[in-house]
């Protein structure tokens, strides 16, 4: 999830009771509750780190214990009168949640770091939900502004969301279970996945991956019927696309990408390589994208990470060239 929510999710939990009776309550579950997403100095290492360590150590177990201990330290250096082990539980029960939290959405977290890389992700809600998010607030500017009873605002804010979460985890299994039935008379299926529409929580997106193509899928499960099926033949691999992988950015990308489809074109002796992760946006569309150009002697001249569309704009390819020839 997005910090704000993680934030918002430690402040209506202090509200349970927690801030009149516990000295530094507050402070300690709503710093608990965004500390992990402390991963994002990894930012100043670049694009590539930024990508690897995002929602490793921190996002994991040992890495939460780990904050908790810190945390729990601070809080008792400015809170003399919190007790260390109250503390410590307190700290430790806002980094699970924030894991907790973490879990559930697309970009998922590597919880078993360094122990194991495998990045765990549910797909139950999207990273930024505003069914999580806005009741959460509402909850906050009621016991604020309006004044009404902190512990009792809190329960049900929080019992919406939680509920929420919930019936959004079954949903995600009966969108599942469409697919694969739908997914059936397409040969060599090895993958299926459905991912949660921002709009509506029933509202799914499907993702089937064979040998040789990539099949989308718009899933409705209140109406149990599907639309905008389209498939997309994965290209062939030629010397340029193999020499893009030598390019760190990339390496990392395809690490951390689950449906990466490539895109390939050459213009005026320039190469571009782009390969677009589906689970975050389909082809034609904007997503993430990783796209590297290359010389024709192989040489790799420019690469970017960012949120666009695969298939550039023929102005764009002109200046993205431009910019290669002026360096």
């Amino acid at each position: 999830m997005d910090t704000l929510t993680h934030a918002l999710t430690g402040a209506v939990i202090s509200n349970l009771g927690f801030k009149k009776q516990i000295p530094g309550a507050g402070f300690t579950l709503v710093t608990a509750s965004v500390l992990p997403d402390i991963d994002w100095v990894s930012r100043f290492f670049g694009i590539a780190a930024y990508l690897k360590y995002h929602r490793s150590f921190t996002h994991s177990l040992p890495g939460i214990i780990f904050l908790t201990i810190i945390l729990t330290l601070i809080v008792k250096l400015f809170f003399r009168r919190a007790d260390l082990r109250t503390t410590f539980l307190l700290s430790l029960f806002g980094g699970l949640f924030h894991l907790l939290m973490d879990l559930i959405n697309p970009y998922g977290t590597q919880a078993f770091y360094p122990f194991l890389s495998e990045r765990y992700a549910w797909n139950w809600v999207t990273v930024v939900d505003l069914f999580i998010t806005l009741p959460l607030l509402f909850c906050l500017l009621l016991i604020h502004i309006v004044r009404l009873s902190p512990v009792k605002t809190a329960s049900v804010a929080l019992g919406f969301v939680i509920l929420f979460i919930s019936a959004k985890g079954i949903c995600h299994q009966i969108a599942l279970k469409e697919l694969n039935e739908l997914s059936r008379p397409v040969e060599e299926t090895f993958k299926a996945a459905v991912y949660p529409d921002f709009s509506s929580p029933f509202l799914w997106k499907g993702v089937v991956e064979t040998d040789r193509a990539y099949r989308i899928v718009s899933l409705n499960i209140l109406r149990s019927e599907w639309s905008n099926l389209e498939d997309y033949r994965k290209p062939e691999i030629n010397e340029f696309t193999q020499l893009a992988e030598k390019s760190l950015l990339l390496k990392t990308y395809l690490e951390f990408a689950r449906h990466p489809l490539l895109h390939y074109q050459e213009v005026n002796g320039y190469h571009l390589v782009s390969w677009q992760d589906l689970s975050f946006g389909l082809r034609g569309k904007r997503g993430l994208v990783v796209l590297v150009i290359l010389s024709d002697g192989g040489e790799i001249r420019y690469e970017h990470l960012s949120f666009f569309d695969p298939k550039l704009r023929p102005e764009r390819v002109e200046r993205l060239i431009e910019k290669i020839g002026n360096q």
